[in-house]
């Protein structure tokens, strides 16, 4: 593969094709992967989307403006609106505590990384590379407890599924696991250390509603989350927070 191409992933498209599908789609699809070994599909799929996006390889830092970044400023409303306020809300603790399990509690990094950014690439469709480095990972941490980086994905509100949070995170794990790109993340020092795999992945679930049809997740990811996480060797674990911010509590649900 030409160096200046951004592999796709199957992890990339099948996050893609989330996008479309219904709550009780994306339910439905859920029970299947708790089905007998089905799980072994969605490992499977991991296993080739990391493989595949071996070809990648590029040295770049993360952050484009020698790391100059935007400040990011919390909104008066009593709960987490969006990504923005999680932020701030991060920006405000030198450590976020985990209520119900201290082993949990991080400290919050930087956020929107991509892991493709590549300057003047294309992706391997032929499609022009411009829009890698814009968004990307919702926030990065250190889990100090158990000397671990973190790769977090948040949603607020109404926003997307946990299960989507999931595939998006497993996407990224993917692509921040390679060896090459281990190597670019110590050369850039991207969570101020040294750091070696395995990693954590947080969902930070910010005032989410988990009532109705979307509470219907919790359940299943639970089945679901120590099954992939004993056959993937990168991730030690994949935490759900439950936050709130009039109270500042926020917990492993």
């Amino acid at each position: 593969m030409n160096d200046r191409i951004i592999p796709t992933t199957d992890l990339r498209k099948l996050y893609s094709f989330f996008r479309f599908f219904s709550t009780k789609t994306q339910l439905a699809i859920l029970g299947d992967y708790n089905r007998g070994k089905n799980y072994k599909k969605l490992v499977k799929i991991y296993s080739d989307s990391k493989t595949y996006f071996k070809q990648y390889n590029n040295d770049e830092p993360f952050i484009k403006d020698s790391g100059v970044r935007s400040e990011v400023s919390a909104s008066e409303s009593s709960v987490f609106n969006d990504t923005k306020d999680v932020i701030a809300f991060f920006n405000q603790h030198d450590q976020i505590k985990v209520e119900n399990d201290d082993s949990l509690t991080f400290s919050y990094i930087e956020r929107e990384i991509d892991p493709r950014r590549m300057t003047g690439a294309k992706y391997d469709d032929g499609s022009s590379g411009r829009s890698s480095g814009t968004g990307g990972i919702d926030f990065l941490a250190w889990n100090d407890n158990m000397k671990l980086p973190i790769i977090g994905e948040i949603k607020c509100k109404s926003d997307e599924t946990p299960f989507f949070a999931l595939i998006q995170l497993l996407m990224y794990c993917s692509e921040m696991a390679t060896e090459s790109q281990v190597k670019r993340i110590n050369n850039h020092q991207l969570f101020k250390r040294e750091i070696k795999l395995p990693y954590l992945l947080y969902i930070f679930l910010g005032d989410f509603n988990l009532g109705g049809k979307k509470g219907n997740f919790k359940k299943p990811l639970k089945t679901l989350i120590p099954k992939i996480v004993e056959d993937i060797d990168d991730i030690k674990d994949i935490i759900i927070l439950d936050a709130k911010k009039e109270n500042n509590i926020i917990n492993r649900l």
